[in-house]
C-alpha cells in the first residue's frame, strides 16, 4: 500500500512536469564501490551534457555469506575520496522511506549496479523502483561462460545473465558487443528488445588507466620515504579521476608517472580470487586450495610483492558459510597483512593497481577479460570444475597461461622474471578487439542512447519495459 500511495502521488508530479520540462534526470543507486568504474565515465560524461542531471546517492548492501546489510560507509567513503557529490541513504533496510526520497528526486532515469535482488535492499529492488526507467550497465566486464543455470524442464530455463526478473524490468541493458544481443534474441523474454550494444564503459576506463600507475606496496630500500606517503594515498584515497580532465571524456588522457624500472625493485604480483569456492555455482574461485601456498610463496620469496585483490564477496563468504574453521581464516589474514612484502586492497577503484603491476594470478571470470587490457601476463589457475566457457569466453582465456596450481603458476612467474616471453600475448590483439568494439566510445554511447530513447518515447515510436 505505501508503494501505491508514493506511486500515485509521483504520477501526479510527472503530469505537471510535463509542462516544465527539466533536464533529463538520472539517479545512480550505488552499493558496491568495487564496481563503480562501470558507471564513473557515464556520470562524468552526463555532467558535462547541457541537457542531463545526474544525481548519485550511496546504500548499503548484503554479499553471500552475509545476513545483514552494511558498508554503505564504505560506499560513501569511495564516493567521497573520488569527488562525486552523493546522498546517503542508511536508514532501516527493512523499510520503504529511503524509496520516498528516490520518488521524489522525480529521476527519468535510474541505473542500478547489479541484477542481484539479494545484494541490495527491498526499497531498491527492481519491482520497488521500476517507476522510473531502469537501465544497466553490466558490472562484469564480458560474459564469458555459458548459461549455468540450467532447470529440469526446458520451459522453466532462465538466463541469469540477460533474463532475471531485474533484466525484464530494465528500460535499457547496454551489451558490450553484438554477440550478448543476439543471445538475447532467444535467451530473453523480451528477445533483446531493450538491449543496446554501447561497448562497456569500464573497459574504456581500465584501457585508459594504464599511464596512472600506483601499487600500495613501497619498495623496500625506501621505507620511511615519500613514496611510501604517496603509496598510503593510492590506497586510501583511491581517485576515480586520475586519468579523467576537467570536460567532456578524452580517451587520450592520462599523465604519464615516473616509476623505477621493473628489474630494480620487486616484482609486483596482484593474486585476484574468486568466490565461486563452494561448487555450488560458477566453481571457479580456487582460494580454498591456493591460499596456503600463496602465504607460503609471499613468505619465501621477498624479492616479490603481492597485493591480494579478492572478489568483493569472498571474505563474507569464507566466514559467513565457514569455508575454513576461524582459526585458520584469523592465522592467513593476520600473517598476511604481517607480511612486508604483501598487503589487500579493498575497497573501489583498481585501475591504479593493475597498472602499477607486472602480472597477475587469478581464478575469476572477469579479470580474463579486465587485465588483458593493461597487456601484461596473466596467469589463469583453472579449477578443472568450472562452467563451461562460451564462444566469447574460450577466446579471452586464450590470452591468459592457464595452469592448474599454485606451483606452476610460480614457476611460470619465474619464467618470466628470467626472460622469457609470455605466449599468451600472440592472441592479444584479437582479444583487444572483441573487448572494444568502440573504443574509447562506450560512455557517450550510453549517454546518446539515453537521449534517443527519451526522445523517440515522446514521439511515440519508442518500445518502453
Amino acid at each position: 500500500m505505501q508503494r501505491i500511495d508514493q506511486t500515485s502521488n509521483l504520477v501526479s508530479r510527472r503530469v505537471i512536469s510535463q509542462f516544465v520540462r527539466r533536464k533529463i534526470r538520472c539517479v545512480f543507486i550505488v552499493h558496491a564501490i568495487e564496481t563503480w568504474d562501470s558507471l564513473h565515465d557515464v556520470y562524468k560524461e552526463m555532467q558535462h551534457a547541457e541537457d542531463f542531471d545526474p544525481i548519485v546517492v550511496s546504500i548499503p548492501r548484503r554479499y553471500p555469506g552475509e545476513n545483514h546489510f552494511s558498508h554503505e560507509d564504505m560506499v560513501h567513503e569511495g564516493l567521497r575520496n573520488s569527488g562525486v557529490p552523493h546522498f546517503r541513504l542508511t536508514s532501516n533496510p527493512e523499510r520503504l522511506d529511503d524509496l520516498d526520497l528516490i520518488k521524489n528526486l522525480q529521476p527519468d532515469v535510474i541505473f542500478r549496479q547489479s541484477p542481484w535482488e539479494y545484494d541490495v535492499p527491498e526499497a531498491f529492488g527492481a519491482e520497488a523502483i521500476n517507476f522510473a526507467r531502469i537501465c544497466y550497465v553490466p558490472y562484469y566486464a564480458f560474459m564469458l561462460v555459458d548459461d549455468h543455470f540450467k532447470a529440469d524442464k526446458p520451459e522453466d530455463h532462465l538466463n541469469q545473465h540477460i533474463d532475471q526478473p531485474f533484466h525484464k524490468h530494465c528500460w535499457r541493458i547496454f551489451a558490450e558487443n553484438e554477440t550478448v544481443k543476439q543471445q538475447a534474441l532467444t535467451d530473453s523474454t523480451l528477445c533483446g528488445a531493450n538491449i543496446v550494444v554501447t561497448g562497456n564503459p569500464k573497459l574504456d576506463r581500465l584501457r585508459r588507466m594504464q599511464d596512472n600507475p600506483c601499487w600500495p606496496l613501497p619498495d623496500p630500500e625506501v621505507v620511511g620515504s615519500a613514496s611510501v606517503q604517496n603509496t598510503e594515498h593510492c590506497e586510501n584515497n583511491p581517485s576515480f579521476d586520475d586519468a579523467l580532465p576537467d570536460g567532456p571524456l578524452d580517451t587520450e588522457a592520462g599523465d604519464q608517472t615516473e616509476e623505477k624500472p621493473e628489474n630494480s625493485r620487486p616484482f609486483r604480483i596482484v593474486w585476484a580470487p574468486h568466490h565461486s569456492i563452494d561448487r555450488r555455482w560458477l566453481s571457479f574461485g580456487m582460494f580454498l586450495q591456493t591460499w596456503r601456498e600463496m602465504l607460503a610463496w609471499a613468505q619465501e620469496d621477498q624479492t616479490i610483492q603481492i597485493v591480494l585483490k579478492p572478489h568483493p564477496a569472498l571474505f563474507s563468504k569464507i566466514e559467513g558459510d565457514q569455508m575454513l574453521s576461524p582459526e585458520e581464516y584469523r592465522f592467513f589474514r593476520e600473517t598476511w597483512d604481517s607480511l612486508p612484502n604483501t598487503t589487500v586492497q579493498d575497497g573501489g577503484n583498481y585501475s591504479a593497481l593493475l597498472a602499477a603491476s607486472d602480472a597477475m594470478i587469478t581464478d575469476g571470470v572477469s579479470f580474463l577479460a579486465e587485465y588483458q587490457l593493461f597487456e601484461k601476463p596473466l596467469v589463469f589457475i583453472d579449477s578443472g570444475e568450472h562452467v563451461p566457457f562460451n564462444p566469447v569466453g574460450q577466446q579471452v582465456v586464450k590470452g591468459a597461461n592457464s595452469v592448474a596450481d599454485v606451483a606452476q603458476a610460480r614457476q611460470f612467474i619465474e619464467r618470466i622474471r628470467g626472460g622469457e616471453n609470455d605466449p599468451a600475448s600472440v592472441y592479444r590483439d584479437d582479444v583487444l578487439k572483441l573487448l572494444l568494439p568502440y573504443p574509447g566510445k562506450s560512455a557517450q554511447m550510453v549517454v546518446q542512447a539515453i537521449r534517443e530513447g527519451l526522445a523517440a518515447e515522446s514521439a511515440g515510436c519508442d518500445f518502453a519495459v
